[in-house]
């Protein structure tokens, strides 16, 4: 479960970047 946060680092960074 250590990736899923690695993961959240990324989807968040994305959001702000497709919103």
């Amino acid at each position: 479960m250590e990736v899923q946060w690695e993961y959240n680092e990324v989807r968040w960074e994305y959001d702000g970047s497709t919103r």
